[in-house]
């Protein structure tokens, strides 16, 4: 009876203290495989802040970047600011002073937990998306809003522009007088033809997507 009562295999549930049964290693590296830690490092407490400002730095943006466009034909700045400049050039110069913060925080909005490779899929290699969209507009098909693809690398591209646009004019701002101010102010018009180009694409993108949504 005793052994039919405590057989031996249930020996070691008696047994007390009892054993604590073996912790599970744990491989996973830090933020790895959390689908809630979309930022890591020091990025993470900005998060909340830049998903709030990304908005409205979009808006300012937008209203910068057009009177910056607008007013660009009547600009007369060539080696320096003379007191002589109008008020189209004072104002032209100080809104592309203003740019440049916005367009820094903007862009650290829209890199953010890996997003940099939606937005600049070729710095990581990924052009699959990109010619996805080009085989299928040859098909007369429309790229997709979505994704690594044609209308994400537009934005990327116009970000660069706008970025390169607002360095050149703050360093022609603070070189003025020199050689070196003719030569920003010339890579200054090229990356500010580049970023019209590129405004024009991104214009008629968010129109198709606008299109879309009132069709779907």
């Amino acid at each position: 009876p005793y052994t039919t009562l405590f057989r031996p295999q249930r020996l070691h549930r008696l047994q007390w203290p009892p054993i604590p049964a073996p912790r599970r290693p744990n491989w996973r590296r830090r933020g790895e495989g959390d689908p809630r830690r979309l930022c890591s490092g020091d990025s993470a407490p900005m998060k909340p802040l830049l998903e709030r400002l990304s908005g409205r730095l979009h808006a300012l943006l937008a209203a910068a970047c057009l009177w910056l466009l607008v007013s660009s034909p009547w600009v007369g700045l060539y080696r320096e600011l003379t007191a002589q400049a109008g008020w189209v050039n004072l104002a032209h110069a100080g809104v592309g002073l203003l740019t440049l913060p916005l367009v820094l925080v903007y862009l650290r909005a829209c890199t953010q937990g890996g997003l940099w490779r939606t937005y600049f899929p070729w710095l990581a290699g990924q052009w699959s998306g990109i010619g996805r969209d080009l085989r299928g507009m040859a098909r007369g098909e429309r790229p997709m809003n979505e994704g690594a693809g044609l209308f994400a690398a537009i934005e990327g591209l116009l970000l660069l522009a706008l970025l390169v646009t607002a360095v050149t004019g703050a360093l022609w701002l603070l070189l003025q007088g020199g050689q070196a101010a003719v030569l920003l102010r010339a890579v200054h018009i090229v990356a500010a033809q580049a970023f019209a180009v590129t405004l024009g694409a991104h214009v008629l993108a968010v129109s198709l997507h606008l299109v879309d949504l009132v069709r779907g």
